[in-house]
C-alpha cells in the first residue's frame, strides 16, 4: 500500500483549505512550519505558501498513545527534547515576526506552546479529535489550556468530552466552536459524484486511517452480520495505513470469515468523491473523533452516515434524519442500522437529501473562514484562565 506520509488526509486537507482561504479572502499571510517534508508541505509550496521545516527529533516522532509509553526517565528526556524543539520554533517565530501561532492536537500545542508563551505570541490550539481526560492526558490538556489563548473545537460538546467538566468550565472563555468547511472545488467533485450515483449495488464505504482509533474492526464485525441477509453487499475500507499490525489483524479477520469476495482494503485513494458517489452508506465506528472530514463530504455527496456517537459526530449526523448513530462498541446496533439502510433504498435517498441540506447550511466554507478570521482578529480580548 502507498506510504501515507506523502498523502494529504482529511486533517491535512482542512489545514490546506484554511491556509489558502485565509490568504485569499481575509488578507492573512500564513507561514506554514512543518516537522518534516511531505505531501502537505509540497502542496502548500506549490500553492505559493511560505513553508519552513523544523525537523522533529526521533524521540518525539511517535503516533498517538505511544508518546506516553516511556519510563519516567525517558519521559524526562522527552520533556527536554520538547523544550529544545520549542526554542527552535521560537527562533522561527521571532525571525518572521509572527503575529500569532496556530497548531493542532495536544502534541502540537506541546511542541509550540512554550515558544508562544516565551514570545508573548497569541496561540490558537485546534484540538481536532483528542482523547478524553485520563491520567497524564488531563495534565497535558491543562498545560495546553494554560498556554493557549483560543481553543478551537469542531463541535459545541467537545470541551466537556475532551477536557472534562472542571477544565471546560474554568476555561470556557477560551473555547470557540467552528464547524470546518469544504473547499468549493471539492464540493463540486462530490456533487458530480452524487449525480452519477447508480442504484442496486449495495456498497458501503469506511474512510479513515487504518489505526485502532478508527476501529474498522467494529465495522467488519457488523458487516459480517449484515452479509448473511445481504450476500451481494460490498464494503470498501479506504485510508492510509498508520498501524501495520492493525492492518494485518483486519486482513486476518476478512480471511478467517471468508469475506474476501466482498470486502476490499483499498488503502490510500485520491478518488474518495468518486468512491462515495458509488456508495449507499458511509460507516464509521471510531472510538473518538471531532467532526470527521469524510462525514461532511458524504453529506455533500448525499450519502447517509452510520457512525458511533463520539466527539462532535452527533452534531453532524442527525440520528434517523441524515443517518444513524450507534453507541461506541455497539456491533449489533451498527449491524442492524446497516441492514435497515440497505433494505430501504427510498429512505436512504431521503436521508441523503436531508444530509446535503444540512451540510450546505452548517459546513459552508465561507462561514468557516469568516468565523476563523473574526476569532484571529479578537485575540487581543482573550480572557486569561
Amino acid at each position: 500500500m502507498d506510504d501515507p506520509s506523502d498523502k494529504i488526509t482529511g486533517g491535512g486537507r482542512s489545514v490546506r483549505n484554511l491556509i489558502l482561504g485565509l490568504r485569499a479572502n481575509r488578507g492573512i499571510d500564513p507561514i506554514f512550519v512543518s516537522q518534516c517534508e511531505g505531501g502537505l508541505t509540497r502542496q502548500l509550496a506549490d500553492d505559493g505558501v511560505h513553508v519552513r521545516t523544523v525537523p522533529l527529533p526521533d524521540r518525539l516522532d511517535v503516533y498517538d498513545k505511544k508518546a506516553l509509553d516511556y519510563s519516567l526517565v525517558e519521559k524526562a528526556r522527552s520533556v527536554r527534547a520538547l523544550l529544545h524543539y520549542n526554542r527552535k520554533v521560537q527562533g522561527v517565530a521571532h525571525k518572521i515576526g509572527a503575529d500569532g501561532i496556530w497548531t493542532r492536537r495536544t502534541r502540537g500545542v506541546l511542541q509550540v506552546g512554550v515558544a508562544a508563551w516565551a514570545t508573548q505570541t497569541p496561540l490558537v490550539w485546534d484540538i481536532g479529535g483528542e482523547m478524553p481526560p485520563q491520567g497524564i492526558i488531563w495534565m497535558l490538556h491543562a498545560l495546553g489550556l494554560f498556554l493557549s489563548d483560543r481553543v478551537v473545537t469542531q463541535a459545541e460538546m467537545q470541551p466537556k468530552i475532551v477536557f472534562g467538566r472542571f477544565l471546560s468550565t474554568v476555561c470556557s472563555s477560551k473555547f470557540r466552536a467552528i464547524h470546518p468547511g469544504i473547499a468549493s472545488t471539492r464540493v463540486s467533485q462530490l456533487r458530480e459524484a452524487a449525480a452519477r450515483a447508480n442504484e442496486g449495488r449495495k456498497t458501503l464505504i469506511n474512510v479513515g486511517s487504518i489505526h485502532p482509533r478508527k476501529n474498522q474492526m467494529m465495522t467488519l464485525r457488523a458487516f459480517e452480520q449484515v452479509h448473511e441477509n445481504h450476500p451481494e453487499a460490498r464494503l470498501d475500507l479506504v485510508g492510509p495505513v498508520k498501524d501495520k499490525q492493525y492492518l494485518y489483524a483486519l486482513q486476518s479477520f476478512v480471511e478467517r470469515h471468508s469475506l474476501d469476495e466482498c470486502v476490499q482494503i483499498l488503502g490510500w485513494r485520491d478518488d474518495v468523491p468518486v468512491l462515495l458517489g458509488r456508495s449507499d452508506g458511509l460507516v464509521l465506528s471510531s472510538r473518538r473523533e471531532g467532526v470527521p472530514h469524510v462525514v461532511r463530504e458524504a453529506m455533500y455527496a448525499e450519502v447517509p452516515v452510520i457512525a458511533t456517537a463520539v466527539g462532535g459526530v452527533p452534531e453532524a449526523v442527525k440520528d434517523g434524519e441524515t443517518g444513524f448513530l450507534v453507541p461506541p462498541g455497539g456491533v449489533d446496533e451498527l449491524g442492524e442500522r446497516i441492514d435497515y439502510l440497505l433494505s430501504h433504498p427510498d429512505e436512504r435517498q431521503r436521508m441523503g437529501r436531508r444530509g446535503l441540506k444540512l451540510a450546505q447550511r452548517r459546513f459552508s466554507r465561507e462561514a468557516w473562514l469568516s468565523e476563523y478570521a473574526d476569532m484571529l482578529s479578537d485575540l487581543s480580548e482573550t480572557s486569561v484562565c
